[in-house]
């Protein structure tokens, strides 16, 4: 009865995992298509602005918004290299094994 007992929970504790990994994916996934919308709505003001002579466009709260997606994002992929056992060279931002003392690409001591 203890086997099946170990067994269910393990179960449940991978089906967790799976479960917040596939959400963090997904958060990743939109944070980049916002990212991307913004881009591009961003490009499309600053065609209309030169093609009009707007003189006073302003691109600063379209370049927030994207500052602060990109944040966002930076923040949910070091949370997926933690989940996965990874860590980030501040060097050279070559991803490898948490294991690893220094970076593989660049020589850098890891954090």
């Amino acid at each position: 009865m203890n086997k099946v007992k170990k067994a269910t929970e393990t179960a449940t504790q991978k089906v967790g995992e799976l479960t917040e990994s596939a959400k963090l994916n997904m958060e990743i996934s939109a944070v980049e298509s916002d990212i991307n919308d913004l881009y591009r709505e961003l490009g499309r003001a600053v065609y209309f602005a030169a093609k009009t002579s707007d003189s006073i466009f302003d691109p600063a709260e379209l370049i927030g918004k994207i500052d602060g997606k990109t944040d966002r994002l930076v923040e949910l992929k070091a949370q997926q290299d933690d989940r996965r056992g990874l860590k980030t060279c501040a060097a050279c931002g070559k991803r490898t094994d948490a294991e690893n003392e220094f970076c593989p690409a660049c020589g850098k001591k890891l954090d």
